[in-house]
């Protein structure tokens, strides 16, 4: 898949309404479908970064929901914001998606997505021992100010 601009997605909050807004339409013999955002968050830099999202799909004919966890790279070119939508199911190399975000969505039927899901808790792991060691360190540092 390719990348998707608009002119008018002049702000990156626009295009961000614009993915994460609540539609329907009818399929499947007359099925209504409406899907939502339950969840969503942007990881990045003023001008280019990732949108992450949780999807629900409805099918209010059978009562069934559907959760999914999306990810739209988001970049500012030419005056215009645009994206490149993803899924866990793809194995996104972005790995920065919240980790509440997988305890909301069941786990898909997918190689990728297993893959994916073990490195984003294993980026998650890192992240918080490095926050641990720095507070070790901070702690030392100031005991040692202490004793001079």
């Amino acid at each position: 898949m390719g990348w998707y601009y608009n002119w008018h997605w002049n702000r990156q909050q626009t295009i961000d309404n614009e993915l994460t807004a609540t539609r329907t339409w009818t399929r499947d013999r007359g099925a209504l479908i409406e899907a939502s955002t339950v969840k969503k968050c942007y990881r990045g830099a003023a001008w280019k970064g990732t949108l992450w999202a949780v999807h629900e799909w409805k099918n209010w004919k059978t009562g069934e929901t559907e959760r999914f966890i999306g990810c739209y790279l988001m970049h500012y070119s030419g005056g215009m914001w645009g994206y490149k939508p993803l899924e866990e199911s793809m194995g996104p190399s972005m790995v920065n998606c919240p980790i509440s975000y997988l305890r909301m969505v069941p786990v898909p039927d997918s190689k990728w997505a297993r893959e994916w899901r073990r490195d984003v808790a294993a980026y998650h792991w890192r992240k918080k021992k490095l926050k641990e060691e720095r507070k070790a360190k901070l702690k030392e540092c100031k005991a040692w100010v202490l004793d001079i």
